[in-house]
């Protein structure tokens, strides 16, 4: 008998994890419209019937019926229902193990058309409400986004391990994220120098490690606004920033949108915080 192993498969596969934000079957109106649906997640827009139109920086695309339509996170997009529209929406994370989305790298909308089997297959999932029901559509959203990945042309290059440096500042900074944490501070914590964690994290992430501070300090004040009900001042504190204001400037920057119009933006859409 032969064995041919492939461990870095392995490390490749168990690394990615996808995490379901909300999902909704619902009926929309003309008052479904915004300007802004920029966000730290991807949606799904699964189209049953009616029509809209999403608005992107170069083009408008009309949604209709039996399409579904892949917004990455951090697309800049608007919409804008034109009578009404029934949809199944979903707000996923197909993240890597530093939690960041990897429908990031599409940075377009994709469409898929004439797909109305799988829209009423996960129409009626949906509606199922049971455990068996909850998997298979796990199953057919893993296969619908890595499909919109390779549609879209988003690349995750070559399966590679990060080293026991990164791994260890990755871990660092989860452990002690917030605006003061500085790449002093990380390289100090790990007895390395600045340099050579500088130089670990362009070759290995493609970032600096005070870059990727900063977009971990962003995707947890999205993850806090849309999970909680608690103030843009609660969160600016929590998080480090000198005060609200700075950090409303440096959230406005990552999604186009200030804190608050984000919560209203996701109120809006129907994927509200918990009470």
């Amino acid at each position: 008998m032969k064995f041919k192993h492939n461990p870095l498969l392995s490390k490749a596969m168990n690394r990615y994890n996808m995490n379901i934000l909300d999902c909704c079957h619902c009926v929309l109106d003309d008052s479904w419209r915004s300007k802004n649906a920029c966000a730290g997640f991807t949606r799904i827009y699964y189209v049953i019937d009616g029509s809209a139109f999403l608005h992107l920086k170069d083009e408008t695309i009309k949604m209709r019926p039996n399409h579904i339509y892949i917004l990455p996170t951090g697309l800049n997009f608007g919409y804008e229902c034109e009578k009404s529209l029934e949809k199944v929406f979903i707000h996923a994370k197909l993240c890597d193990r530093g939690g960041n989305d990897t429908l990031a790298a599409v940075n377009r909308c994709v469409v898929f058309d004439e797909m109305e089997t799988e829209i009423n297959t996960v129409k009626k999932l949906i509606k199922s409400g049971d455990t068996l029901s909850a998997l298979r559509l796990k199953a057919f959203l893993f296969d619908r986004l890595t499909a919109a990945l390779e549609k879209g042309g988003g690349s995750l290059g070559k399966i590679r391990e990060y080293s026991a440096l990164t791994t260890s500042a990755i871990r660092f900074i989860e452990e002690n994220l917030h605006s003061d944490l500085t790449v002093r501070d990380i390289s100090r914590s790990l007895y390395v120098s600045e340099s050579h964690l500088n130089k670990a994290f362009k070759e290995e992430l493609g970032v600096t490690p005070g870059k990727y501070v900063s977009n971990k300090i962003l995707l947890r004040a999205e993850e806090l606004l849309r999970r909680t009900t608690e103030s843009v001042r609660c969160i600016s504190e929590q998080l480090g920033f000198c005060d609200q204001f700075y950090f409303s400037r440096c959230f406005s920057a990552c999604y186009g949108v200030s804190p608050l119009q984000y919560r209203k933006n996701l109120s809006h859409e129907g994927a509200l915080p918990p009470e």
